[in-house]
């Protein structure tokens, strides 16, 4: 397994390094790109939920025609907009993981904001890549999502004793949790350094630490969000479009947040 998953992650890279260098002179590229995280994904949500159905089909079209307008569109007041979904994400699904056994996914109106946040943030990955030092920026998030990943399953394994969250995703552990964001830190600060010397341009370490930090949060809390949906959909995983990782949701969750 761990094999195919290397394998996996090598293709992606394949296909995630150009698409990030080549964003910012391919028009409306990185929005194809994370239009198809979100519409894939809601496919993966609808169906986990058992609303990829007839009867479901105008909410799921209405879902997806929201998600490709989010990515696509020009939104005013964006950060804003973000900040108060994210708030109101983050508020619901920790709730969520106190309900995992009594909370249900059967209704339209508990699935469509959740599939309309797929939409909304990976969005922000476009305008994050077409900031100033977006380039810097896009990859820094990549290298610490995976990196906290790698470091939180190697470390969990080797060392992991307490549980951090039994109910949601049993397999995770705290001392997995610190050594994942503790690795993301230290690549992190490693990578920026030796780009920094390279491209000419200066660091700030403190920042750079907080925000590490504070990112290793962000991808720990988005792996237990999908989690507690998969928990409470009762499945394994999203798909199976990525060989060992599973779907999108599976792969991406991380990086959603």
């Amino acid at each position: 397994m761990l094999r195919t998953k290397i394998k996996t992650v090598a293709v992606l890279n394949v296909i995630v390094i150009p698409l990030v260098i080549f964003a910012d002179r391919v028009p409306y590229l990185m929005n194809a790109a994370v239009s198809f995280l979100a519409v894939y994904g809601l496919i993966e949500l609808y169906r986990a939920c058992g609303m990829l159905r007839k009867r479901f089909i105008p909410a799921f079209a209405l879902n997806a025609a929201a998600n490709l307008a989010l990515c696509f569109a020009p939104i005013p007041w964006l950060s804003r907009f973000v900040a108060g979904f994210y708030a109101a994400a983050v508020l619901f699904f920790a709730l969520l993981m106190t309900r995992v056994g009594s909370f249900r996914f059967d209704r339209v109106w508990k699935v469509f904001p959740v599939g309309a946040m797929l939409g909304l943030f990976y969005r922000c990955i476009v305008e994050v890549r077409a900031s100033r030092m977006g380039m810097y920026l896009t990859f820094l998030m990549i290298i610490v999502s995976i990196v906290n990943e790698m470091g939180g399953y190697f470390i969990g394994r080797r060392f992991g004793k307490k549980k951090l969250a039994p109910a949601v995703s049993p397999n995770k552990t705290i001392e997995g949790s610190l050594g994942g964001a503790a690795s993301a830190i230290l690549i992190a600060l490693s990578v920026s350094e030796a780009a920094g010397a390279i491209a000419g341009f200066d660091i700030n370490g403190g920042r750079l630490f907080v925000y590490t930090l504070l990112s290793s949060a962000a991808v720990q809390f988005g792996d237990l969000c999908m989690s507690a949906v998969k928990r409470t959909c009762g499945i394994k995983d999203f798909g199976r479009l990525m060989p060992g990782h599973g779907g999108v949701l599976d792969r991406f969750d991380g990086q959603l947040f």
